[in-house]
């Protein structure tokens, strides 16, 4: 029995629900071959675990060209009213309003304070958020906590394989501090140190 239409140019299973994707459309359908969301153009959906066992996912809106989370009825559970956003971690998910970013709980709630910016490579870990703020970068808890803040520095990583550590870069030269902000190395290597 064929469940899903052989006219797509990829199908991806993922917890019982499945990506398919014809040219560069992208749409969503469940176990049973039914469509959920139709293909479209905008955005890409994403899912997340939602802790009633729902997934939700985010897309763009067609019409407001804005983003938002859906459920996979394809009802949006969260409107459309970002200007980019990410999927769930650990219940919270990053989003961007104007020159905003922050993050924001299930119910679309902000949960954490605005940034300029946050770097995303290591806002997926769910433990720590490194922001932009001024002429500085800092590292906050995934609640938004604010754990430091170094004027002029930008953090630049994760370091050491934990939390604890943070590679942080000033006009060329790289030191490490601790998740206080304390200087373990103090700027002097021209390369990143690990």
């Amino acid at each position: 029995d064929v469940v899903i239409e052989l006219k797509y140019k990829s199908i991806n299973e993922y917890s019982g629900f499945y990506t398919v994707e014809i040219g560069s459309k992208i749409g969503l359908y469940n176990r049973v071959g039914k469509e959920i969301i139709p293909c479209c153009n905008l955005g890409y959906p994403v899912f997340s675990f939602y802790p009633d066992n729902n997934y939700l996912v985010y897309r763009q809106d067609e019409t407001t060209k804005k983003y938002g989370f859906m459920d996979t009825t394809g009802t949006f559970v969260i409107a459309p009213q970002f200007d980019n956003a990410q999927s769930f971690v650990n219940n919270k998910a990053w989003v961007k309003s104007g020159d905003k970013e922050f993050f924001i709980n299930i119910k679309g709630e902000r949960v954490t304070p605005e940034y300029e910016k946050v770097d995303m490579n290591c806002m997926f870990n769910g433990s720590v958020i490194l922001f932009a703020r001024g002429d500085g970068w800092g590292v906050a808890d995934y609640d938004g906590k604010e754990l430091f803040y170094l004027p002029g520095y930008k953090v630049k990583a994760v370091r050491c394989g934990s939390y604890n550590f943070f590679s942080v870069e000033k006009d060329g030269l790289y030191g490490v501090v601790n998740q206080k902000g304390e200087w373990v190395v103090k700027p002097q290597s021209n390369e990143e140190l690990d």
